[in-house]
């Protein structure tokens, strides 16, 4: 099957607070890897796997003055499916930077973003 999307790959800070993160979204730890330099958990749900890096060394924490830089080349956001989206908005909007609920313009379906633990925007999607 060519082309279908493998996974999304993070590095992150905190591997623990990331794979906490995720399990909200119905990830779990479906293999994991360690040696002196890095830690590696590959996270999977029913349809899709997200890769979770953790380097020894620092990683300089990204700028959380903005959420949607859209208009750039590159890289912005990777979206996440949600069967109740009001009831996840509420349990991230106190822990997280969220926008607020929209309604697509592109399909029927409603959705926000908001930034995980390492600033990675994710957009959050429930389909009508």
């Amino acid at each position: 099957m060519s082309g279908q999307l493998h996974h999304v790959s993070l590095t992150v800070e905190n591997i623990e607070v990331s794979t906490c993160f995720y399990s909200q979204f119905g990830y779990e730890v479906s293999a994991t890897h360690q040696d002196d330099s890095v830690e590696i958990r590959m996270l999977k749900n029913q349809s899709s796997r997200i890769e979770l890096f953790h380097f020894k060394e620092e990683v300089e924490p990204s700028s959380k003055e903005s959420l949607i830089h859209l208009r750039e080349i590159g890289i912005r956001h990777f979206a996440l499916c949600s069967d109740n989206l009001d009831s996840l908005y509420t349990s991230l909007k106190d822990s997280t930077v969220t926008t607020e609920i929209r309604h697509a313009r592109l399909g029927e379906f409603r959705y926000f973003f908001c930034l995980d633990p390492d600033s990675n925007q994710v957009e959050i999607i429930e389909e009508l």
